[in-house]
């Protein structure tokens, strides 16, 4: 159980779940995953998942970069 909860957090969780642009909605939650994970207490499966999570956030930005051109 985390003390301290990423910002906008309900905010953040609705704007995903109504969202219509389903890639949208995954960068969202990747997003929140990511401030979840970097509340978390340092360890190895922390800081694998951070590290993942982050590549996943990238992806995500460059998959909507493209088809917004």
């Amino acid at each position: 159980s985390l003390g301290v909860k990423p910002d906008r957090l309900a905010e953040r969780i609705e704007d995903a779940l109504t969202e219509t642009d389903s890639l949208r909605a995954m960068l969202v939650m990747s997003e929140l995953q990511v401030d979840t994970a970097d509340l978390a207490p340092a360890g190895p499966n922390i800081e694998r998942a951070r590290s993942w999570l982050r590549e996943v956030v990238g992806v995500l930005r460059e998959t909507i970069d493209s088809h917004a051109i």
